[in-house]
């Protein structure tokens, strides 16, 4: 059993929709493709900064 952890940078332009296939497709590659691979964990990116926190004002 292997855990594999990647970081995928995706479009920000693109729906969440749309990177939640990329994700599913990229750990049905690595299952398929790597015999001991069992679990896959990709964190996406957007290349957009997104900061520690957000300050919230009322």
């Amino acid at each position: 059993m292997t855990l594999v952890e990647i970081h995928a940078d995706v479009d920000p332009a693109i729906s969440v929709a749309e990177a939640g296939r990329i994700v599913d497709e990229v750990k049905s590659r690595l299952i398929g493709c790597i015999a001991d691979v069992s679990h896959v964990v990709v964190e996406l990116n957007s290349g957009v900064f997104e900061p520690e926190t957000l300050r919230v004002e009322r």
